[in-house]
């Protein structure tokens, strides 16, 4: 019972979703081997958001391997998966704070108009 085609488009979201989860895997072996790799923790939180796991994203953002000192890149992704939960305006606030710090970040310049421009539309 029902359309087969919507079967389908669920079916390959699934697909898709397995597949991220099996990159998801390979990337935490890759920070396993080389846990300073920051590039490995930002594609980690990248995909975990795609895949819908905020909490563990946001956790993602805070890489044990690098301490009590969290990169201002990572500062700028956890606000990041702040506007991807729909968390908008503390995203905002966080990348505010963060940039009056570290005001050549340009990711996060850029992702700060982004949000401005969406919250005023």
């Amino acid at each position: 019972p029902g359309d087969p085609q919507l079967h389908l488009q669920v079916a390959q979201v699934l697909a898709e979703l397995s597949k991220l989860s099996q990159v998801v895997l390979q990337v935490e072996k890759a920070i396993e081997l080389e846990p300073r790799l920051l590039d490995a923790h930002d594609l980690r939180v990248r995909l975990l958001v795609e895949l819908r796991r905020f909490d563990e994203a946001q956790a993602a953002c805070r890489p044990k391997a690098f301490g009590e000192h969290l990169s201002a890149p990572m500062q700028a992704r956890a606000a990041w998966v702040q506007s991807r939960r729909g968390n908008l305006a503390d995203a905002i606030v966080s990348m505010q704070k963060l940039l009056e710090r570290e005001p050549n970040l340009y990711w996060g310049w850029e992702q700060l108009a982004l949000w401005l421009r969406h919250n005023d539309g």
